[in-house]
């Protein structure tokens, strides 16, 4: 029996699920994304369907695009095309409270380092019991509250040591 749309795309999102990187929207909250190809190399016409062409999409292509969306949402997460290039194709996926990333691939958000026992008490005390095994932590702080926290194991983080998602507004 052939493969459907959704089957064959719901295969292509799975395989990108361990290997999706943290990017960040515009109003700086983290989520993963992975690179699944340009539109043309998906679209089963192998052409770009601008919304104004005259000779719109087949409605094969429309099935696929659908089937593709349906298999993002089945594995929670979406399908966006790229900022720069509307062509780029990414299957995304919200970043979730336990989330574990290495501090390097934190360097593009824009959080602070509390590091002081003052200051990471301060962090505990507003957190609770989420916060309190962590050494230091990564925030972001937005209108005078913490809008993301990431814990730090270590009070001297170094860029290959691991952070996690402790916290989001």
């Amino acid at each position: 029996m052939a493969a459907t749309f959704y089957s064959q795309t719901l295969d292509l999102l799975r395989g990108y699920l361990g290997r999706m990187v943290l990017t960040v929207d515009y109003e700086g909250r983290p989520y993963w994304s992975a690179y699944i190809g340009s539109y043309m190399s998906l679209d089963p016409c192998g052409r770009y369907h601008h919304v104004l062409s005259p000779n719109g999409a087949s409605a094969r292509c429309e099935r696929y695009w659908e089937a593709l969306e349906r298999a993002a949402e089945k594995l929670g997460g979406w399908i966006e095309s790229g900022e720069g290039d509307p062509t780029d194709i990414y299957f995304c996926q919200s970043a979730s409270i336990g989330d574990t990333v290495t501090v390097a691939d934190l360097q593009d958000l824009d959080l602070q380092l509390v590091d002081r026992d003052y200051d990471v008490q301060a962090v505990k005390d507003y957190l609770g019991d989420i916060a309190q095994e962590y050494e230091a932590f990564l925030v972001q702080v937005e209108d005078g509250d913490y809008s993301q926290v990431w814990g730090l194991w270590n009070s001297v983080p170094h860029l290959g040591d691991e952070a996690v998602l402790i916290y989001m507004a």
